[in-house]
């Protein structure tokens, strides 16, 4: 019966065509690793993505190459974040969210710089998808994905895990508007461009 419990729980939390977390999950989860990481005084970063132009590949091509590309995005991403640590989601549509928690060690020879290691974990996930290719018939086809990336540095009391998606939306819409396949990085008063 537990087991049965927890497929069914874990069927309950998870985006059928990718196996990412669904958009409640991630919702729910951010706001708790939010909460953890202000406890702990640690930071954290939330990855927001969306893939380029997916619209009008779907008007072109189909819904169902679409979704061959939805899986592929999906599985970049899984490959690309660290197991066990990181937290990814289907947010929404060709949207998809990861939230990057600070690695934390008792050696302080293991700490790391968060921000760049987040922004690491970022453009390895442009560079996966931009290098990826879709098959259709005799040709392939490539695509992009551009990415808004918000940072917790643990200590702001104020912030909730709306600010923090409303942030890394932002970073994103400028991504977008500057190009597209690009990661930019969300700052209060001026945005900064990674790639």
């Amino acid at each position: 019966v537990s087991i049965e419990n927890a497929r069914l729980y874990r069927e309950a939390i998870t985006d059928g065509l990718t196996q990412l977390y669904d958009h409640n999950y991630i919702a729910k989860r951010l706001a708790d690793e939010l909460e953890k990481a202000r406890r702990c005084k640690r930071p954290l970063s939330l990855l927001m993505m969306d893939i380029d132009h997916f619209k009008q590949f779907n008007d072109m091509y189909g819904h169902q190459l679409g979704d061959v590309v939805l899986k592929a995005v999906a599985g970049i991403i899984m490959s690309s974040a660290r197991r066990g640590i990181d937290v990814p989601a289907r947010y929404g549509g060709e949207e998809f969210a990861l939230i990057v928690p600070q690695f934390w060690s008792e050696s302080p020879t293991v700490q790391k710089d968060h921000r760049q290691d987040t922004l690491a974990i970022a453009e390895r996930i442009r560079e996966h998808v931009a290098a990826r290719k879709i098959a259709q018939g005799d040709k392939e086809i490539g695509i992009t994905i551009s990415i808004g990336v918000a940072f917790f540095d643990g200590f702001s009391d104020g912030l909730s895990s709306h600010d923090v998606i409303e942030q890394a939306d932002k970073a994103l819409y400028r991504a977008k508007m500057e190009g597209r396949n690009r990661v930019c990085i969300y700052a209060a008063d001026t945005q900064e461009k990674s790639n």
